[in-house]
């Protein structure tokens, strides 16, 4: 395993797999034997860049570029779960202060370059290769006046969902072979590209004795 300037490269025995979080892009070469087993439950390679979420009406953190480039050669990835995932997620906005924070976007970009080699997924809902990028749910508003307050009362808004960042899975050459009944993602169960935007969520409530309260605005949803 080396790191350099963000790209981390994985050779050799990587048998018990390769799961990391940071580098920008993970390149798996040269390797000398199959990763995981029949009866193995762990993801073989993953690439996962989240981002941070926050507190006090602040916004998410972006999610990171991920990019995931493989060449097994002759090798195998063996999982009941997931070959290969690359994926980000922006981070959730903060409850209102008033208002709620913003969802942090899906970030910048995820690509998984499939170059040979071959994935056996056996496990129901598992799938070989799977790209995601994923924004941040907004903060919900907070709520604003209450029994003994006069005078007109607005609820703090919701935050808008972050939303996603581009998604794309290559595949020059290789062999994929799926068992189990892939139920969890419809039927597709070898290949599986994900886009979504998070959730605006609803502003507070406004309450007033003498007056008028009127609710916060609801948050946008966000683009996938």
């Amino acid at each position: 395993y080396s790191n350099n300037n963000s790209v981390a490269t994985c050779t050799g025995d990587l048998s018990g797999g390769v799961q990391i979080n940071g580098p920008v892009e993970l390149i798996v070469e040269s390797l000398t034997g199959n990763i995981g087993s029949a009866s193995s439950t762990a993801v073989g390679v993953s690439l996962i860049n989240n981002g941070a979420s926050q507190g006090g009406g602040q916004s998410g953190d972006d999610g990171g570029f991920a990019t995931i480039s493989f060449d097994g050669g002759s090798f195998d990835i063996y999982s009941q779960t997931v070959g290969i995932v690359a994926g980000a997620q922006g981070g959730n906005g903060g409850s209102g202060n008033p208002a709620g924070g913003d969802g942090g976007t899906g970030g910048g970009g995820i690509e998984l370059n499939f170059l040979s080699g071959s994935v056996l997924t056996d496990g129901d809902d598992a799938v070989g290769l799977w790209a995601y990028s994923a924004g941040g749910n907004g903060g919900i508003g907070a709520n604003v006046g209450g029994f003994f307050h006069s005078g007109r009362q607005v609820g703090g808004a919701g935050g808008a969902g972050g939303d996603a960042g581009t998604v794309a899975i290559n595949v020059t050459q290789g062999a994929f072979t799926q068992g189990g009944t892939a139920s969890g993602f419809g039927g597709v169960g070898v290949i599986l590209a994900d886009s979504q935007g998070g959730d605006g969520v609803s502003g507070g409530e406004g309450t007033a004795y003498l007056n008028v309260g009127q609710g916060g605005a609801g948050g946008a949803g966000a683009v996938g």
